[in-house]
């Protein structure tokens, strides 16, 4: 009766396989960057984290006499590397790391034609919630570049997805960002998946609300962002669909068009990106088997009841 009982169970589960293969899990928030208490010096911006390195360019792009200046910090995702404002409990850098995906990596691209300033990304204290700001200090001149990557890696998701396996993006998981600020900039979504970056190709230049809501049925672009340039020609290929099912990092790439005689303004007040696990659906051939052996246990299982 025991074997029985142990024949019918295995068939039972092998057909209920084939026929009804397992979905994948319920989405989850991987990200949420966004609230009032991350500054907590009640005022001003705290500074990246990571050293920048400034030059003066051979090329002059301006046209004048003064040298062009640039200013980077080189793209890095590299664990404990972060790109957030430094963690102080007061002054002037003061910003608390312990708020929900405060931790966030990433790098930029300043030129500035015929003039020097001060520039940075920062996240400035603001009602009702701090936002995420690139600040240019002084004249921009007669014009200049402007590049940024911002990501969340997967070691800091939340909800417990950083120690899932083989996570995905599909029509569950929308992902978001709140734009309170769109002065001559251009947002992009960024995904990275296994080693891979991509760019997506929808875009948005406006205040309000960003928001891809099926990632899979957005195309998007090859993306390298570790070229200390930083520039959308780091592009490579076209845009089209992509297959997220080992999701590493995800985040937004502002930038601004070249000779634009106006400096970046734009800010990001909150940040809300959702993932779900891949699960492996057997191939056609497998299910078949699969089906096939169930169905073949079920019978020798009625026939040696029957005998």
């Amino acid at each position: 009766m025991t074997q029985r009982c142990g024949l019918l169970t295995t068939a039972m589960a092998l057909f209920a396989l084939a026929v009804c293969p397992s979905l994948a899990d319920a989405a989850v928030m991987a990200v949420d960057w966004g609230g009032p208490n991350y500054i907590t010096n009640g005022g001003g911006i705290a500074g990246h984290q990571r050293a920048a390195t400034v030059e003066n360019l051979t090329n002059d792009y301006g046209g004048a006499a003064t040298p062009d200046y640039r200013k980077y910090v080189p793209f890095s995702d590299t664990a404990g590397a972060y790109f957030c404002p430094v963690n102080s409990p007061g002054g002037y850098n003061g910003y608390d790391q312990s708020q929900s995906s405060a931790l966030y990596y990433g790098g930029y691209n300043f030129i500035r034609y015929d003039t020097t300033g001060t520039n940075y990304i920062g996240v400035i204290s603001s009602s009702p919630g701090d936002k995420i700001q690139p600040y240019v200090g002084g004249a921009w001149g007669t014009g200049g570049e402007f590049a940024e990557t911002i990501v969340w890696v997967k070691d800091n998701f939340l909800n417990g997805a950083n120690a899932l396996d083989n996570l995905a993006l599909d029509a569950s998981t929308p992902l978001s960002i709140t734009i309170a600020s769109s002065g001559n900039v251009t947002y992009r979504l960024v995904v990275k998946n296994g080693s891979q970056y991509y760019v997506s190709n929808s875009t948005m230049s406006a205040t309000g609300l960003f928001t891809i809501a099926d990632p899979a049925a957005e195309t998007w672009a090859a993306f390298n962002p570790y070229n200390s340039n930083n520039r959308l020609s780091d592009v490579s290929g076209t845009f089209a669909s992509v297959t997220f099912d080992d999701v590493q990092a995800l985040g937004f790439y502002v930038y601004k068009p070249v000779l634009s005689s106006a400096g970046p303004s734009s800010m990001v007040s909150d940040v809300e990106f959702q993932v779900t696990t891949a699960t492996a659906v057997p191939e056609p051939a497998t299910l078949g088997l699969l089906a096939v052996g169930g169905l073949g246990l079920l019978t020798a299982s009625r026939r040696r009841r029957g005998a």
